[in-house]
C-alpha cells in the first residue's frame, strides 16, 4: 500500500507542489496590484466559484469512481451517463447565477460581481468538460492528465497575472474572469490529450445508472456542500457584515494558511479509490489502517510548517501581499492552526464515503457548518476578521473530540497509533530518500 501512495503521489504532489509556487505567485501579485476592494470582490468570486466545484464533485465524481468499481456495469455508459448529469447541473447553476448575479453583488456591496458571474456563465460547458475528464481519470486511478492540465492552468493563470500587474493600464475586474477562462481552456486540452483514451469511449446514456449516481451522490454531494460552506461561511460572513476590504484582509491569511494543505488535498485525491477497494476486501481493519496511516503521513510536513509560519506571521505577510495588509498576521497565527485539525475531519470523511456511510458523513458535515455559522455570526460582531478566525478554530476543535470518539467507537481507530505512524511514515521516508539503505 505504502508503494501505492507513493507511485501514485508524484504526480498529486508534482501538481499541488507547482499550484503551491504559482499560487503564491498570483497571490502576491493580487494583492499588490489591486485595491483591497477589488481584491477582496475576486475573492468572493472565487468562493463561489470552488463552491461550485466541490458541490459537482460530491455528486458526480466519488459516485462515478465508487460506481465504476463496485458494479459491473460498462464505465462507458457510466461516465457518458456522469458526463450528461455534468452538464445539465452545470447549465442550471449557470443560470442560476446569471440571473442572480444582481442580487448577489448588491447582497455583498461588490457590484464587480455581476459581470464575473457573467462571464462564469458563457463558459459552463467548459467547466463541466474539465472537471469530467478529471473524474474518469480518477476513477482509472491515472492521475497523470489531470495534475499537468492543472499545472498548465496554474501556470496560465499567473503569466496573466504578471501581465496584470506590470501593464500601465487599468484593467476591469472583469479581465481575471476573462483570464480564468482562457487558462481552463488550457488546462481542458492537456486533460483530453491525456484523457481521451476513456473520454472516447462514449456510450448511451442510462436511466437506471443515473439513478445510481444520484441515489448515492445526494449524500457525497450534501457532504461537500457542507465542507464548502464550513470552509467559507467565515468569508460570506465578513462580506455580508462587514465589506468587500475586509473580505482582502481576512482572505489574504487564509490564502497563505491554505498554501499549507498542500499535503492534505495530495493525499485526499488518490486515497478514495484505494479505500474502496481495501474496505470492500477487509472492512473496519482497513478503514482504521488507512484512517491512522493517512492522518499521520499529512501531519508530517504539517506540524513544522505550522510552527515557522506561527513564529514568523508578520514577515511573511509582509512579504507576500506588502505592508497594507499588516491587519492579516494575527488573522493567520489562527488560521494556521486549521491545518493542524483538518486532516483529522477530512480523513475520516473520505473513509466514511468509501465506506458507504456517505449519510452520515453528510450530517456530520452539515453539523459543523451550522455551529461555524452561529459562532461566526455572534464573533464577527463583537472582534471582527479575529472573530471569524476564532469562530471557525473553535469548530475544528468542536467536531475533533466528537469525530474521534465516533472513530473509536465504530472502527477501532486510536488517536495514540496516529503518531506511531508518524514515526514508521518517516522511517519509511528516509530509507526512499537513502534509496533504500539502512
Amino acid at each position: 500500500m505504502k508503494s501505492y501512495w507513493l507511485k501514485s503521489g508524484f504526480f498529486t504532489l508534482l501538481e499541488r507542489g507547482s499550484s503551491l509556487l504559482f499560487g503564491v505567485g498570483t497571490f502576491m501579485l493580487l494583492a499588490r496590484g489591486l485595491s483591497k476592494e477589488v481584491y477582496g470582490t475576486w475573492m468572493l468570486y472565487l468562493s463561489v466559484y470552488s463552491f461550485v466545484e466541490v458541490a459537482r464533485i460530491g455528486l458526480l465524481k466519488n459516485p462515478l469512481i465508487r460506481s465504476s468499481q463496485q458494479k459491473g456495469q460498462s464505465f462507458a455508459r457510466v461516465q457518458s451517463t456522469a458526463f450528461l448529469l455534468n452538464l445539465i447541473t452545470g447549465a442550471l447553476v449557470a443560470l442560476l447565477l446569471y440571473f442572480g448575479r444582481h442580487a448577489i453583488a448588491s447582497s455583498w456591496g461588490a457590484p464587480g460581481l455581476v459581470d464575473l458571474f457573467g462571464v462564469y456563465a458563457y463558459g459552463f460547458v467548459l467547466f463541466s468538460l474539465y472537471s469530467h475528464l478529471d473524474f474518469i481519470q480518477a476513477a482509472n486511478m491515472n492521475f497523470r492528465g489531470p495534475s499537468l492540465a492543472i499545472i498548465t492552468e496554474k501556470m496560465v493563470f499567473f503569466g496573466g497575472a504578471l501581465y496584470l500587474y506590470f501593464s500601465q493600464e487599468e484593467l476591469p475586474i472583469v479581465f481575471l474572469a476573462y483570464l480564468h477562462l482562457a487558462s481552463v481552456s488550457v488546462g481542458v486540452s492537456i486533460s483530453l490529450f491525456w484523457g481521451r483514451r476513456y473520454f472516447f469511449l462514449m456510450k448511451k446514456p442510462d436511466l437506471k445508472i443515473a439513478g445510481d449516481l444520484l441515489s448515492y451522490g445526494r449524500y457525497t454531494l450534501g457532504t461537500n456542500l457542507g465542507a464548502i460552506l464550513l470552509r467559507n461561511i467565515d468569508t460570506w460572513m465578513i462580506g455580508w457584515l462587514l465589506n468587500p476590504a475586509a473580505v482582502a484582509t481576512y482572505n489574504v491569511a487564509m490564502r497563505v494558511a491554505n498554501l499549507f494543505e498542500t499535503p492534505t488535498q495530495a493525499l485526499a485525491q488518490i486515497l478514495f479509490p484505494k479505500a474502496i477497494q481495501d474496505i470492500k476486501k477487509e472492512g473496519s481493519v482497513a478503514f482504521k489502517r488507512l484512517y491512522e496511516k493517512s492522518v499521520a503521513l499529512i501531519l508530517i510536513p504539517t506540524i513544522p510548517f505550522t510552527l515557522a509560519v506561527l513564529l514568523f506571521s508578520s514577515p511573511i505577510i509582509d512579504l507576500l501581499a506588502g505592508k497594507g495588509y499588516t491587519g492579516s498576521a494575527d488573522v493567520l497565527m489562527l488560521t494556521m492552526l486549521f491545518g493542524l485539525l483538518i486532516p483529522f475531519n477530512k480523513q475520516l470523511g473520505i473513509l466514511m464515503d468509501a465506506d458507504g456511510r456517505a449519510r452520515t458523513n453528510m450530517l456530520f458535515v452539515f453539523r459543523n457548518a451550522i455551529i461555524n455559522t452561529v459562532l461566526n455570526f455572534a464573533l464577527i460582531f463583537h472582534y471582527g476578521v479575529l472573530g471569524a478566525a476564532s469562530a471557525t478554530l473553535l469548530t475544528f476543535v468542536i467536531s475533533l473530540f466528537i469525530e474521534q470518539r465516533y472513530a473509536r467507537k465504530h472502527y477501532g481507530v486510536s488517536f495514540k497509533n496516529i503518531f506511531v505512524e508518524m514515526r514508521l511514515w518517516i522511517g519509511v521516508i528516509r530509507m526512499k530518500l537513502s534509496g533504500g539503505r539502512r
